[in-house]
């Protein structure tokens, strides 16, 4: 028996459960094909996709600087409060004048703590020491650290012969920028693959009257 099936696709659906089709059938639908088209969420899914391929674009544009800033660093000459050097890595000591904390919360899925200290050099000036997360040694305030810094800015602190990098350190903002620009570039090949897929599916597609069903 073979049935053609005429109108909307509900009416189709519809006669066919009225012709009471209880017994094996013959057909050459797949059950993808039979999904509607969803080309609006393919093109959404592909603008994001473009979207997060942009924004990598742009950081891998960066890296030159931020590697060019981290050799800089890593070639200069540490060097003590007292000696004037161009472009060195100052080492000097430093009176822990206060201690905060910050926890930064991103929609529940995980928490980062950081840690700042605000440091007091022997004549006076007033810097502050940045870590993503909180260093690996315990300080109160009070105490005596070891800072280095670099282009005015605290780039280490050492305490009781524990070295931590800060924030703003250049070879931790190169690494970090690393692992960002591949972290974008890794959700821009999920998005497109996702896209690819929707795009793919959306293709199949075939209305159910472009179909025959043969009941046997």
């Amino acid at each position: 028996m073979r049935l053609d099936f005429r109108g909307s696709e509900t009416e189709q659906l519809y006669a066919a459960l009225g012709a009471g089709l209880t017994e094996p059938t013959r057909s050459t639908m797949d059950p993808v094909d039979f999904a509607r088209p969803r080309w609006g969420t393919a093109l959404f899914v592909t603008g994001v996709t473009l979207a997060w391929a942009v924004v990598a674009s742009i950081m891998i544009t960066l890296l030159p600087a931020v590697n060019q800033k981290a050799a800089d660093y890593a070639r200069a000459a540490k060097c003590d409060a007292s000696i004037t050097v161009p472009d060195c890595r100052t080492l000097t000591s430093a009176a822990v004048a206060h201690i905060t904390y910050r926890t930064d919360h991103y929609r529940y899925l995980w928490q980062n703590d950081d840690q700042r200290l605000e440091l007091q050099l022997a004549d006076g000036t007033d810097l502050e020491a940045h870590f993503d997360g909180t260093p690996r040694w315990s300080i109160s305030a009070g105490e005596q650290v070891t800072a280095e810094i670099w282009r005015e800015h605290v780039t280490a602190v050492s305490v009781q012969r524990q070295t931590e990098q800060t924030a703003v350190n250049p070879v931790y903002e190169r690494d970090q920028d690393r692992l960002t620009t591949i972290g974008l570039w890794l959700i821009a090949l999920a998005f497109g693959i996702g896209a690819a897929v929707l795009i793919a599916r959306a293709a199949r597609y075939k209305p159910l009257a472009d179909y025959k069903l043969t009941v046997t």
